[in-house]
C-alpha cells in the first residue's frame, strides 16, 4: 500500500473531519499534511511519536519504517516552515539523516 493510501485510510476513518468532529477537515488550512518525503512510494511500515526527534528517525530506519507520524511540528515551527531554518545546522543534519 502506498503511504498516500495509507494516509487517505487515517483521513477515511475520521471521516474526513477535525478533531471536534464538526467540520470536515480544510486541506488548505490544516497543519495535518506531509511535510517531508515521496507519498508516491510503498509504506514499509508506521511509527508516530510526539516529537520526530533524530533517535526517533534513526529508530524508525532501523525498523524499516518509512512513515512517522509526529504530534509535534518536524522542524520547530508552528506550520513547518522549512525556508526559516533552512540556514541552521541542526535543521540541515535532520533533513539529511530524513532523505537517508
Amino acid at each position: 500500500m502506498l503511504i498516500s493510501e495509507v494516509i487517505q485510510h487515517i483521513k477515511d476513518y475520521c471521516g474526513g473531519y477535525d478533531m471536534m468532529g464538526d467540520r470536515p477537515i480544510d486541506e488548505a488550512t490544516t497543519r495535518d499534511k506531509v511535510l517531508y518525503g515521496n507519498v508516491d512510494q510503498e509504506c514499509t511500515g508506521i511509527v508516530t511519536c510526539i516529537w520526530a526527534t533524530a533517535d526517533v528517525i534513526r529508530q524508525a530506519q532501523e525498523l524499516g519504517a518509512n512513515l512517522i507520524i509526529p504530534h509535534e511540528a518536524l522542524f520547530w515551527n508552528h506550520g513547518d516552515h522549512q525556508d526559516v531554518v533552512a540556514e541552521n545546522a541542526t535543521f540541515q543534519e535532520k533533513r539529511e539523516l530524513l532523505d537517508a
